[in-house]
């Protein structure tokens, strides 16, 4: 029996054209959906593909459908966000995970303005995953997740160029992945991620950088040596998400390709994890998708270098 996902994609009645209402991107319904179903031939899997007119429909439809796929796919688009109706849970209490997965897809960041940003993560216990700032690949890396396959579009998407060169820095207290609070993070160790990573990048022909730090200002180093050295940036700044102008700063110097990772959903956690100064500095982000969302970064980026998309749009 073929797997099968439910794609809900939200619309504005006033877009005629179907777009998801997201001024940085001028993708169509049927353009979306025309790659999605073009994917799921490919990976033999079936899919059920709906537009939605407003928030309620979403919701109504995650409540009555979501447990007969494998997987759901929500791109709310200008509509009010479905995944807020809920709620979060309680500060300090992640909410018990959906058996049937559930990513929040947007093409484009748009938490880009100012010099933070309220962290767009599912808020509710719908979410189990949040992808923006990819365009059409992240609608195909959600896909691609979902059937637990890499996230890019096929082997000729990834056009491997040499001398393409990636740092992955990780934050405060990632050196403790695999003890600290494993219900949340997850049971790998930062030394089984950096092993992980280090294939994968050697799979998709990149140069990797794998980094820990629990030092504000080595993490702001290791971003101005990227400089000149890197044509990417995978950072999961851990706390430093939350308070640190510094890396902000950083980041916005930086010219590359620049990708925000959270292993958890800072949205369903304390208020004060709600905030995020990288969110405003970097092309797009990947979270709640565990360790998991490091692969996917990996190739997200992959195929962003390999289009040639080096010059960060927040410059």
């Amino acid at each position: 029996m073929k797997a099968s996902i439910l794609f809900i994609y939200g619309q504005l009645s006033e877009h005629s054209d179907g777009s998801s209402g997201d001024q940085s991107e001028s993708l169509t319904s049927s353009a979306v959906r025309n790659a999605a179903e073009a994917l799921c031939a490919e990976t033999d899997t079936r899919l059920d593909f709906r537009l939605a007119d407003d928030g309620k429909q979403i919701l109504q439809w995650l409540a009555r459908d979501s447990g007969n796929f494998a997987g759901v796919i929500v791109s709310p688009g200008g509509l009010p966000r479905p995944v807020t109706a809920a709620g979060p849970p309680p500060a300090g209490r992640e909410a018990t995970p959906q058996p049937t997965p559930v990513i929040e897809v947007h093409p484009g960041n748009g938490l880009h303005a100012g010099s933070g940003a309220a962290l767009s993560t599912n808020e509710s216990a719908w979410g189990s995953g949040f992808i923006c700032g990819f365009g059409l690949d992240g609608y195909l890396a959600a896909i691609r997740s979902i059937r637990s396959q890499p996230a890019v579009t096929g082997k000729a998407r990834v056009r491997k160029r040499k001398g393409l060169k990636v740092y992955v820095l990780n934050g405060p207290n990632l050196n403790l992945l695999g003890y600290r609070e494993p219900k949340i993070y997850g049971n790998t160790t930062l030394d089984e991620l950096g092993r992980h990573c280090l294939e994968a990048a050697r799979q998709l022909g990149l140069e990797l950088r794998f980094l820990q730090s629990n030092h504000e200002g080595e993490l702001v180093e290791w971003i101005q040596e990227a400089i000149d050295a890197a044509q990417g940036i995978i950072i999961n700044a851990a706390a430093y998400t939350h308070t640190s102008i510094a890396i902000h700063d950083a980041l916005r110097a930086y010219a590359g390709s620049k990708i925000e990772l959270h292993i958890s959903n800072p949205r369903r956690r304390e208020p004060f994890r709600h905030w995020s100064y990288v969110a405003a500095a970097v092309d797009g982000i990947v979270a709640v998708l565990g360790t998991a969302g490091y692969g996917i970064s990996l190739q997200l980026m992959a195929v962003m270098l390999a289009d040639g998309s080096r010059k960060s749009r927040t410059q």
